[in-house]
């Protein structure tokens, strides 16, 4: 491919990332009751924190707190992609590591996988060939794009060198989060709800867990172009994610190839 049209490919693939990723977040930590006389104390996971006694801006930093003390977290539920005609929804994973590494990948009806994964703060995208020609991707690179990785160039990149950043996984705006205490919870857990002004536009919700450890059990997006839902599935589950071989990756920035 040459170099004009790789980066063209790449200008174009930008925007898809970017609308994959237009989120930003707020995060948790611990805290707990002790026992009561002679009384055992409750399990870790059964003791009330203090997130539900905070200002919005100590909880959510209480809850980033707690969040950066995992190793990794996984998230599920329902991701977008926004499209010049049309938002694309599907089923969605996201997994964040704790050195800022992370991968996350949609599931659409018509249009197949599209997977974004940031190592070292370099970011990579690939997907079925139908999510190219949706994007307006030419017909003729399309085919040179079959199971590679189109590299994002650093300064395009929406997410940067830190995905607990610029995906789901930590910090908001907190100029942008309402005041007050909400209560919710989150498949029987109890949390508290923190709604804040998503950079976009919009609104996100993120329910911190009001026991045991403060991290985000759940964030909404709510946006008429942009929604997303996903809740937390897993923690310290010894992920690992890894640079695409240098085989297999497309860089629009390689004028020699």
């Amino acid at each position: 491919m040459s170099a004009r049209r790789r980066r063209r490919a790449a200008l174009v693939v930008v925007g898809l990332v970017a609308s994959l990723t237009g989120c930003g977040g707020g995060d948790g930590a611990d805290g707990g009751d002790g026992g009561d006389g002679d009384l055992p104390a409750p399990p870790e996971e059964a003791r009330t924190n203090e997130v539900m006694d905070l200002s919005t801006s100590d909880a959510l930093e209480l809850a980033a707190e707690a969040m950066r003390d995992l190793d990794d977290v996984v998230y599920e539920g329902t991701l977008s992609v926004w499209l010049p005609d049309e938002t694309i929804e599907g089923p969605g994973r996201m997994t964040i590591l704790a050195d800022d590494t992370c991968e996350m990948t949609l599931d659409a009806p018509d249009l197949g996988g599209l997977t974004m994964r940031v190592v070292e703060g370099h970011t990579f995208v690939k997907g079925n060939p139908r999510w190219w020609s949706a994007i307006g991707v030419p017909a003729s690179v399309v085919p040179e794009l079959v199971g590679k990785w189109l590299a994002v160039p650093d300064e395009q990149s929406p997410i940067g060198e830190d995905c607990y950043h610029g995906s789901l996984g930590t910090a908001a705006n907190m100029d942008t989060c309402f005041n007050g205490v909400e209560s919710g919870e989150v498949d029987g857990t109890p949390a508290r709800i923190i709604q804040c002004g998503a950079t976009g536009g919009g609104t996100h919700k993120m329910y911190i867990s009001a026991v045991g450890d403060p991290v985000v059990l759940r964030r909404i997006g709510i946006s008429s172009d942009q929604p997303f839902d996903v809740t937390l599935v897993d923690k310290d589950t010894g992920a690992s994610i890894r640079r695409p071989p240098e085989g297999d990756v497309i860089d629009p920035g390689n004028r020699t190839a």
